[in-house]
């Protein structure tokens, strides 16, 4: 538990139910993490980042534990997920986005899941990763604008695995011209490569 939690008591109990929550209680549970989240807000404004953070992966982790246990017919985590992912986006970190990405698998909403994940678009490597999300959710036009918005964002010396999934894509669609341009490419560069190594 956070040092937030330990001195002052803003982080309440109810975040990780003892049991499950019906239907009926789960708005008032949800309330009550709202209200945690408001003390959270708080400290934010006042200057203590370090502990917003180490608050909110804790926070995120607990709403994980947490979703089996929560009738959520009326989509409550979805609400208090936003919020946490708003209050750290001033402070965020690694661990944060590697945890909204798992409640995105967990929920199976692919669009949830590349929102996240989108926001990070700084290497080949993250469209290719994209990328396989919508080919595992059998979205496969979706699957292919990905991995050629990466090949258009990083034309040179791209991530291997972005081209190899591109040019696979291509050649399920018979689209051979197409796979053998981006083979091609690959091999010029290698060669490339060598000669100057």
């Amino acid at each position: 538990m956070p040092p937030l939690s330990r001195r002052e008591g803003h982080w309440p109990p109810p975040l990780k139910p003892d049991g499950f929550i019906d239907y009926r209680a789960a708005r008032s549970w949800a309330s009550d993490v709202d209200m945690a989240l408001d003390a959270v807000e708080n400290l934010l404004k006042s200057g203590n980042g370090a502990d917003v953070i180490e608050i909110c992966e804790y926070g995120l982790h607990k709403l994980l534990e947490s979703i089996q246990s929560v009738d959520d017919s009326d989509g409550h985590f979805t609400t208090l997920r936003d919020r946490v992912e708003q209050i750290q986006s001033r402070h965020g970190r690694f661990q944060i986005t590697q945890i909204m990405e798992l409640l995105a698998i967990i929920d199976g909403d692919v669009e949830q899941l590349v929102g996240v994940m989108g926001r990070d678009l700084t290497s080949a490597y993250k469209y290719w990763r994209i990328a396989l999300v919508y080919q595992e959710g059998k979205q496969h036009d979706n699957s292919l604008l990905w991995a050629e918005k990466g090949l258009k964002a990083f034309p040179e010396h791209t991530d291997s695995r972005l081209r190899d999934f591109a040019a696979s894509e291509y050649h399920r669609r018979k689209r051979r011209g197409d796979a053998m341009a981006i083979v091609w490419a690959a091999f010029r560069e290698r060669r490339f490569l060598e000669t100057y190594s």
